[in-house]
C-alpha cells in the first residue's frame, strides 16, 4: 500500500513540476495546526517529509505561526520547539497576524514561490484551493498524503494548453496566405490525376522476336553426320 501512495504521490508532484515549476528541493510551508496534529501522531516531519516526497525537502515556517504557537501556551509550546529548529520565511510583518492570513500572503495569487503547503486548517485549504499550483500536504488517519490538484489547478492546465495551440502574435499576419496555400494542395490533392499527353509507345504484340543467330564457335562444334554402318 505504501509503494502505491508514493506512486501517486510522485505523478501528483510530477503534474505541479511539469505545469507550475514546483521541484525539488521542494520547500514546504508548515502551520501550526499541522505541527500540533503531527506532534500528537508522534510524526517526524522532517524526516518524513523527503521520504513521501521522494525528495529533499526543508520544513519552513513564518514567524507569525511561531508566534501563534507560542500564544497557545501549553498545548502549542510542543510545536513551536519544533517550529523554532525550521527554517523561518520572512514574511514582513512586524506585528504578528493570523498564520492563515499570513500563508496566504506568502501564497499570493499565483505561488510565484513555488512553495508547499502542509495544514490541517480547512479554512486554510480552501482558500488555497483557489490559487493554481499550489501542492497542499495533509493528514488523514495519522497518515500524511499529498493532495491530488485543485479544480483551480486542473483548469489553469487546460486554459494553458489552448493558449499553446493559438497563433502567436507574429504568426496571425501570415495565416490567410497559409490557409490559402493548404486549401490549394487540398485541391490538388483532391483533383483527379491528368492523362499525359505525348507519343505513343510501339505496340509489344506487334513487333517481331529477335531470332537467335549461331555463332562460329557454336557451328564447329556441332557434331557431324553419323557413318553407315557396314
Amino acid at each position: 500500500m505504501r509503494v502505491k501512495r508514493n506512486k501517486n504521490f510522485r505523478r501528483i508532484l510530477r503534474f505541479y513540476r511539469l505545469e507550475f515549476g514546483v521541484k525539488d528541493p521542494y520547500k514546504v510551508l508548515i502551520d501550526g495546526t499541522f505541527l500540533t496534529h503531527s506532534l500528537q501522531q508522534k510524526i517526524q516531519v522532517r524526516e518524513q517529509l523527503p521520504k513521501m516526497l521522494g525528495a529533499r525537502a526543508t520544513p519552513m515556517v513564518t514567524g507569525c505561526v511561531l508566534h501563534e504557537l507560542r500564544s497557545l501556551g501549553g498545548r502549542g509550546a510542543g510545536a513551536a520547539y519544533i517550529a523554532k529548529g525550521y527554517y523561518r520565511v520572512k514574511c514582513g510583518h512586524a506585528c504578528p497576524i493570523g498564520a492563515q492570513e499570513c500563508i496566504q500572503e506568502q501564497i499570493g495569487e499565483d505561488n510565484e514561490r513555488k512553495l508547499i503547503v502542509a495544514t490541517q486548517d480547512e479554512n486554510l485549504v480552501q482558500g488555497l484551493r483557489q490559487v493554481p499550483g499550489v501542492p497542499l500536504i495533509r493528514l488523514h488517519q495519522g497518515v500524511p498524503f499529498v493532495e491530488d490538484p485543485s479544480r483551480a489547478s486542473k483548469e489553469h492546465r487546460e486554459a494553458d494548453h489552448r493558449r499553446r495551440l493559438q497563433p502567436a502574435t507574429w504568426e496571425k499576419p501570415k495565416l490567410p496566405a497559409l490557409q490559402q496555400k493548404a486549401s490549394e494542395a487540398a485541391a490538388r490533392a483532391s483533383a483527379p490525376p491528368r492523362k499525359r499527353k505525348g507519343p505513343k509507345g510501339p505496340n509489344p504484340l506487334s513487333c517481331k522476336a529477335k531470332k537467335k543467330t549461331r555463332t562460329a564457335a557454336q557451328a564447329t562444334e556441332a557434331p557431324g553426320p553419323a557413318a553407315p554402318r557396314a
